[in-house]
């Protein structure tokens, strides 16, 4: 909700004035379908969300497995005291 100059309630764009009413399942049934920019911007989100979680676990796993040679050289080397 936006105030104008005479400090009425006035809707945002993608309100209507059924989701004004305080009653939650009437505001519910005055949700409006999203527009096709709408979902775009919801799938580009979601897919920037999927390709950094998987390049995350590809950069840790790259990592960890390089963390893991580094130790086996250093426990396989020849005067290490073990």
């Amino acid at each position: 909700m936006t105030f104008d100059m005479d400090h009425q309630l006035s809707p945002l764009p993608w309100q209507t004035r059924v989701e004004m009413v305080h009653d939650p399942i009437m505001a519910w049934a005055a949700v409006e379908e999203p527009t096709p920019q709408e979902w775009l911007i919801l799938e580009v989100c979601v897919a920037v969300v999927a390709v950094s979680t998987v390049a995350m676990v590809w950069l840790y796993r790259r990592v960890l497995s390089s963390k893991r040679r580094e130790y086996a050289v250093t426990r396989s080397s020849p005067g290490s005291g073990q």
